[in-house]
């Protein structure tokens, strides 16, 4: 409800991978919501590449905020991940459809920028790796 503050509920192991086999099963909008929960989940290392995996076909969607959810999660998994190689192949991944959003119609471009913004200053520990990803 407007006005009121919402709590959300931490996503465990279990209920993230049973959400994340339905990514292929539901409408857009799930889709972006379920993204949206994925990107809430602290992974370890190993769980994060299983993530990134299963959410980088979506980097190809023809609906932007699809899109933009599956950049956020892939973008707040690149800090976890300890394989170098594919961060560097995450990131060559994330250029293509970046690019596609900021030269798409304004309100895209600026809603992308916001959601980054934002995402910056909700998540204070270093991001130097997702920096050094963007301005490839």
């Amino acid at each position: 409800l407007p006005g009121q503050s919402q709590t959300r509920r931490p996503v465990s192991t279990q209920s993230t991978w049973e959400i994340a086999d339905c990514l292929n099963e539901c409408t857009e909008w799930g889709t972006s919501f379920i993204l949206d929960a994925l990107a809430q989940y602290e992974a370890s290392s190993k769980e994060a590449e299983s993530i990134a995996e299963r959410v980088t076909p979506r980097l190809q969607h023809a609906n932007s905020a699809v899109v933009m959810s599956a950049i956020k999660v892939i973008m707040k998994y690149l800090d976890v991940i300890n394989d170098n190689s594919l961060v560097k192949a995450l990131c060559r991944k994330l250029a293509p459809p970046l690019v596609t959003l900021l030269s798409a119609q304004p309100e895209n471009s600026i809603r992308c920028s916001q959601k980054y913004l934002l995402d910056r200053t909700e998540t204070p520990r270093d991001s130097t790796t997702r920096d050094s990803c963007i301005f490839l």
